[in-house]
């Protein structure tokens, strides 16, 4: 004779009911914690070269190297605008593979005045703001004159 016992039946369903939650919420959780470190930025910079200026050394007409640091694989748009300007102009878009840097070249290009690059990527946003003045490019070093508001 054999007997069922559905007390154990529904032991065993219910160890399996939690243990598939347990697994879809570790799944969910490694998920989140994987797009929580996904991309990060941090730490942009323009950096001025070999300008030379008394008020910035910033000019328009010449070229920044632009870096972002990424916290993972990222694709990173950049842009600019003046700060007078409500619309900003893309100038590059980077990726890079696993943690890196996205590097470009920024050229400012609408007159003396207060400028913010931008590196974006998903929800994570860097600005660096500077003003620029008026370029004289030499070709391998930039003259600044101003910044003229």
């Amino acid at each position: 004779m054999t007997r069922t016992n559905s007390r154990g039946r529904r032991g065993v369903r219910t160890a399996v009911a939690l243990a598939a939650a347990g697994a879809g919420a570790a799944g969910v959780l490694g998920l989140t914690a994987t797009a929580a470190s996904a991309s990060p930025l941090n730490g942009l910079t323009v950096e001025p070269g070999l300008s030379i200026g008394m008020g910035t050394q910033y000019g328009t007409s010449c070229s920044y190297k632009t870096t972002v640091r990424t916290g993972s694989t990222a694709t990173v748009n950049f842009d600019y605008r003046k700060t007078d300007q409500l619309n900003w102009t893309p100038f590059d878009v980077q990726s890079t593979t696993g943690p890196g840097t996205a590097v470009t070249h920024w050229t400012p290009a609408f007159g003396p005045g207060t400028y913010e690059v931008r590196a974006t990527s998903g929800n994570t946003t860097e600005v660096f703001t500077t003003d620029v003045g008026i370029g004289i490019n030499l070709g391998s070093a930039c003259v600044v004159l101003g910044p003229f508001q």
